[in-house]
């Protein structure tokens, strides 16, 4: 995260921007983690 922010404030972002960016790769993230595991818990019960 800390390469990210540097990358945006080189880029000319301000806190606010890099925060918002920041939160809602993090929520990306977490989003990907959850079907991830929904899909093992489903391969797991059928299996």
């Amino acid at each position: 995260m800390a390469e990210f922010a540097r990358s945006m404030r080189q880029r000319g972002a301000d806190d606010q921007e890099i925060s918002r960016q920041a939160a809602l790769f993090m929520h990306a993230v977490q989003m990907e983690l959850q079907m991830m595991f929904a899909e093992q818990d489903a391969d797991v019960s059928a299996g």
